[in-house]
C-alpha cells in the first residue's frame, strides 16, 4: 500500500520521463492486486485495501468469498433451473447482504435423550454455529434408557443475562449425560460458546392477586389444578434460551396452544396453560433477547407461526430474526412446515432458525430467509421419518432421523414487493376444465389429529377420496359444527393438450387454477387426479383453545387415495402410489384466489418430492410482502389488491395459496371455555349442550367439583 502511494506521489511530482512513470505506476498496481488477493480473508487488510482504493462496501473480496461459499455449500441449484429462473420477468435480483452469524438447527425425535443434545452441539460446533435451536417437545433431561414423552417439567427463574447459573450443574450428572437440572444446559451453552434454545414446560405458581400483574381480568381463573399435588399452577409450553455466558437470557411462553389446552394439570399427560400478555410479562416469558453478535431475536413455538397478530407485533417492533421450535403436522396435500416457513419468511422478511421434531412429526428443520431455504433443500422434509398418513408409522428408525443443519444467516432488509398487480403474460385459457366430482371435505386434514390416538374418526365416519363426505352424513354434521368443512373438486388430466382452467369457490373466496398440458392423456390410462380445494373460516381443533382463522385455494396432484381416510397421496411410492405419467405433469400451474383486502396471502409450494420451493423460483402477482399492506383508520393492515396468484413450473405435489386473517390471541381463544376463565363454559364456541361434541373436542376440560373431589 505504501509503495502504491509512493508511486502515485511520484507520478505527480517526479522528474522521470513519461515511460518511466507509466512503468512505475503499472508495477505498483500489480503489487497492490497481489497483496489484496492474498490478504482479503484477513478483515483488517481487506478493509485497508477498500479504504485506500475507495471501493464500495458490498464489492469487497470478503463479501464475494462468502457469497461463493453460500452458493456452493448451501444452494445447489442446477444450471437448467437457473436459466429458467432468469426468464422470469416479475422478479428482481436480491440485494447483497453481509453475513452476520452462523445458525444451526437440530432435528430430533420427541423422546430423544440428553446425549443427543451433546451430539448435536458437537456437530453444530464444527460449523462454527453461534446459535442452535432444538424442536418443541424435547429433548428430555434423561439418560438413554429412561426418556419420558415430551419435554421436561421444571420451574425456570426469570431470565437474567448477567447471571451465570452454569455452576449449579451437577458434575456427576453431566458426566453421565443425565441432566437433572436446566443449569446443565447453561453449562453446555458456556462450554460450546453457543446460544441454546430448547423446549421445556415451565411450571409456575398460580397468581392469586390479579393486581400484581396489572391485569383487567382475574388471572387466577387461568390457573390449572395440579392433580398430583392439589395446588393451583400454570404449566407453560416454554422455549428456554441459554447464552455462552452460562445465563438464562430468555424464555418464551407459547401463545397459540395446539392439542394441549386444558384447565387441569396431569404430570403423566400433556396439559398446558394458555398464557396472556400480562402473565408472560409477570414471569419473564416474552422471549425477546439480544445476542453478543448484535442480533435481536424473538421466539416462537409451533402453532405460533399461524398467529398473525403475534407476527405483526414482532414485525412492528423491528425484529427480523426468530428462533423457532415445533412439532408440526404436515398435511401432505396442502401444506408442510417447510413450505409455510418459506412463505412466511418472504412475507414478513424474517430469518427463521427453525428446528422441527423429525420423528413421527413434520421434519422440515432449516434456516429460512426471505423466501429461501438456506440449508440443504433436498433433505428438508425427511419423508421416511415423518408422519404422512393416518395410522402409518415412519419407515426409518428414530436414530436415523436425527440431523443437524447449519447455514450462514444475513441481515434482513425490508422493501415493498415489485410484483404488485398482474405480471403474467400467459395466453388466456382456451378450455374450461370440468370436474368429475365435487364434494364437501375435511378442511384441514392433519393426520395426527384426526386419524390416530386419541381421536381416530375414521372409525366413526366414512370418507371418500380427498377426505370428502356427503351433506347428509354424520361426518358433515360433526365437522360443520367445528367449522372444518370445505369443498373439493376432482379433475382428470385432459385427453388433449392445451391450457385448462378450473374454478372452485367457498364462503366468499373465489379460486382459479390454470394448467398448461403439453400432451393429452388417453382416457382410462392415467394415474393422476387433480384435487382443487377451497376453504375460509375459523377452523376448530380438539383441545385447542384458539381456532385457526384461515382461507385457502389449494391444488394437489393425487396419485392415490388412502383407504379409510381418503387422504390424497401426492408422492410416488408412498402408500403404494404410482408415479404420474409424463402427460399428466403440467408445463406450468397458476393458482389464484380472491381474498379480503385485510388477508395476508402466502404461496405454499412443494416440488414433486414434497420439498419446499424457494420463492425466487416462483412468479407472483398480488401483495405477498408485509410492506405491501398499510394500516387503515381502524389499525388493520389492508392492501388495494384482493386477487393474488402464484405460477410454478408445473411439477408440484401441491400449490396452495393461503390467506391468514386477523385474529386476536388470547381473547378469541374460547373454543372450550371463556378465554379468561377456564371453568366458564357458557361462552365457549363448543357449547355445553353439545355433549357428544364436547366429549371429543373438549375432553381435557373438567368442572371444578370434579377436580376438587380428586377426579
Amino acid at each position: 500500500l505504501f509503495f502504491h502511494k509512493f508511486a502515485t506521489e511520484c507520478f505527480s511530482n517526479s522528474k522521470l520521463n513519461i515511460v518511466q512513470m507509466i512503468l512505475l505506476r503499472l508495477f505498483s498496481s500489480v503489487i497492490l492486486l497481489v497483496v489484496a488477493g492474498i490478504g482479503a480473508p484477513w478483515p483488517p487488510l481487506a478493509a485497508a485495501v477498500q479504504i485506500f482504493t475507495k471501493g464500495e462496501k458490498n464489492d469487497n473480496i470478503s463479501d464475494r468469498r462468502t457469497s461463493f461459499k453460500y452458493k456452493t455449500n448451501i444452494s445447489k441449484k442446477t444450471s437448467k433451473k437457473a436459466s429458467k429462473k432468469a426468464k422470469k420477468t416479475s422478479k428482481k435480483n436480491p440485494p447483497t447482504r453481509k453475513p452476520t452469524y452462523v445458525a444451526a438447527v437440530a432435528e430430533v425425535g420427541v423422546d430423544c435423550s440428553a446425549s443427543t443434545v451433546i451430539e448435536a452441539l458437537e456437530t453444530a460446533a464444527k460449523s462454527n454455529a453461534q446459535i442452535i435451536a432444538f424442536p418443541e417437545n424435547g429433548p428430555s433431561f434423561c439418560s438413554n434408557a429412561d426418556c419420558a414423552y415430551a419435554s421436561t417439567v421444571i420451574t425456570l427463574p426469570r431470565p437474567d443475562k448477567d447471571k451465570d447459573i452454569s455452576a449449579s450443574c451437577d458434575n456427576a450428572d453431566a458426566a453421565t449425560k443425565n441432566f437433572t437440572s436446566f443449569n446443565c444446559l447453561a453449562k453446555l451453552a458456556k462450554q460450546y460458546k453457543m446460544y441454546i434454545a430448547i423446549n421445556v414446560i415451565d411450571k409456575q405458581p398460580c397468581v392469586l392477586d390479579s393486581t400484581t400483574v396489572n391485569a383487567s381480568y382475574n388471572v387466577t381463573n387461568l390457573c390449572q389444578f395440579d392433580i398430583e399435588t392439589g395446588a393451583l399452577i400454570y404449566a407453560f409450553n416454554t422455549q428456554a434460551v441459554f447464552s455462552p455466558d452460562g445465563a438464562l437470557v430468555a424464555k418464551y411462553y407459547k401463545h397459540a396452544l395446539f392439542g394441549a389446552s386444558t384447565n387441569f394439570y396431569d404430570p403423566n399427560d400433556i396439559n398446558l396453560a394458555q398464557t396472556t400478555p400480562e402473565l408472560s410479562e409477570h414471569f419473564g416469558g416474552e422471549g425477546i433477547f439480544e445476542t453478543t453478535f448484535g442480533i435481536k431475536f424473538a421466539t416462537l413455538i409451533c402453532n405460533d407461526i399461524n398467529d398473525r397478530s403475534l407476527l405483526e407485533s414482532i414485525k412492528d417492533n423491528g425484529i427480523t430474526d426468530i428462533i423457532y421450535g415445533n412439532t408440526y403436522e404436515n398435511m401432505m396435500s396442502k401444506e408442510t412446515i417447510g413450505t409455510t416457513l418459506t412463505a412466511a419468511s418472504y412475507l414478513y422478511g424474517f430469518n427463521f432458525v427453525a428446528a422441527s421434531t423429525g420423528f413421527y412429526a413434520a421434519s422440515g428443520s432449516g434456516v429460512y430467509s426471505d423466501g429461501q431455504l438456506l440449508t440443504n433443500q433436498s433433505d428438508n422434509t425427511a419423508l421416511k421419518c415423518t408422519f404422512n398418513l393416518g395410522n402409518v408409522p415412519p419407515t426409518d428408525d428414530k436414530e436415523d432421523c436425527v440431523s443437524v443443519r447449519s447455514a450462514v444467516v444475513n441481515k434482513r432488509t425490508t422493501e415493498k414487493s415489485s410484483i404488485v398487480g398482474n405480471s403474467f403474460t400467459k395466453t388466456a385459457p382456451t378450455d374450461t376444465w370440468d370436474p368429475n366430482f365435487t364434494g364437501y371435505s375435511l378442511a384441514l386434514p392433519a393426520p395426527g389429529v384426526w386419524f390416530s390416538y386419541p381421536i381416530n374418526i375414521q372409525n366413526e365416519f366414512t370418507f371418500d377420496r380427498g377426505s370428502t363426505f356427503k351433506l347428509s352424513s354424520q361426518a358433515y354434521k360433526f365437522f360443520d359444527a367445528i367449522n372444518q368443512v370445505g369443498t373439493t373438486s376432482f379433475f382428470t388430466p385432459p385427453t388433449e393438450p392445451g391450457i385448462y382452467e378450473a374454478r372452485v369457490s367457498f364462503n366468499g373466496i373465489e379460486c382459479s387454477a390454470i394448467l398448461d398440458f403439453a400432451e393429452g392423456t388417453p382416457e382410462g390410462t392415467g394415474n393422476t387426479q387433480y384435487a382443487f380445494a377451497a376453504y375460509s373460516g375459523d377452523a376448530i381443533f380438539p383441545s385447542t383453545a384458539c381456532p385457526d382463522s384461515v382461507s385457502y385455494c389449494s391444488l394437489s396432484r393425487c396419485l392415490k387415495f388412502q383407504e379409510g381416510t381418503g387422504a390424497c397421496i401426492t408422492v410416488p411410492e408412498m402408500g403404494g402410489a404410482p408415479a404420474p405419467l409424463k402427460s399428466e405433469i403440467a408445463q406450468s400451474i397458476t393458482v389464484s384466489g380472491t381474498f379480503a383486502n385485510s388477508t395476508f396471502p402466502m404461496a405454499l409450494v412443494s416440488d414433486s418430492d414434497l420439498q419446499p420451493v424457494d420463492m425466487s423460483d416462483l412468479t407472483l402477482s398480488g401483495s405477498f410482502k408485509f410492506e405491501d399492506f398499510e394500516k387503515n383508520k381502524e389499525g388493520t393492515y389492508v392492501t388495494d389488491n384482493v386477487v393474488h396468484a402464484v405460477e410454478t413450473d408445473g411439477n408440484n405435489a401441491f400449490v396452495t395459496l393461503v390467506g391468514t386473517k386477523q385474529f386476536s390471541v388470547p381473547s378469541g381463544c374460547n373454543v372450550c371455555s371463556n378465554a379468561y376463565d377456564l371453568f366458564d363454559f357458557e361462552d365457549a364456541r363448543v357449547p355445553v349442550s353439545e355433549v357428544a361434541l364436547r366429549d371429543t373436542i373438549c375432553s381435557y376440560y373438567k368442572t371444578k367439583p370434579l377436580l376438587v373431589s380428586g377426579e
